[in-house]
């Protein structure tokens, strides 16, 4: 009983500790870059490998048009012993050589009567920030920093300070909870 009590006291410090990405009303390209093949499929945080398969925590990136991805979050509560999904839709911009994601949150609960709704669900329809590395078969997901002040009205603006900015160390969150490696489930089952 310790040892539950213990966990659910290291999930609560750490949801109260996460910060979020910048958060912009304005994605950084107004049209994205074709969706890379090599980010489609179920992905694992690297962190939470030694737990058993049913109980980790992973993400599903599914490809809806040439151009954009719905990306499924399946969170596992040790609590309610299930797993709450939320979902995004996200499209990926090139800057220099680098790729970062305009991130949406949406609903997909449709008024009556109305089928194949998606909204944003944040009511501005703003975008999450999140820059992409890869390493080898695994995916780096950083989360630029909300410490952020500046807003920008256009994406040309935006894109402008992404590139006179990106290589410096204030620009992205620190940290575990802001950083994360995913490895592609075709490597972790074999």
């Amino acid at each position: 009983m310790k040892k539950i009590s213990l966990h659910i006291g290291i999930v609560l410090l750490m949801m109260l500790t996460m910060g979020c990405p910048y958060e912009s009303e304005v994605p950084i390209t107004q049209k994205g870059i074709p969706v890379p093949n090599s980010i489609l499929g179920r992905w694992y945080d690297v962190n939470q490998l030694k737990k058993p398969l049913e109980f980790r925590d992973y993400y599903e990136v599914v490809k809806r048009d040439s151009f954009k991805v719905l990306i499924l979050k399946h969170e596992y509560s040790a609590i309610d012993r299930t797993f709450t999904t939320d979902q995004f839709l996200a499209f990926f911009s090139k800057v220099d050589n680098d790729i970062f994601m305009n991130c949406q949150m949406i609903n997909t609960k449709p008024p009556k009567n109305q089928l194949n709704y998606e909204q944003p669900a944040n009511n501005s329809g703003s975008y999450f920030i999140y820059k992409i590395g890869y390493i080898g078969t695994m995916i780096r997901v950083s989360e630029v920093s909300n410490n952020i002040q500046e807003n920008f009205n256009t994406s040309n603006e935006l894109l402008k300070f992404i590139l006179k900015n990106k290589d410096l160390s204030f620009f992205y969150n620190k940290g575990d909870s802001h950083t994360i490696t995913l490895i592609n489930s075709g490597v972790v089952d074999k």
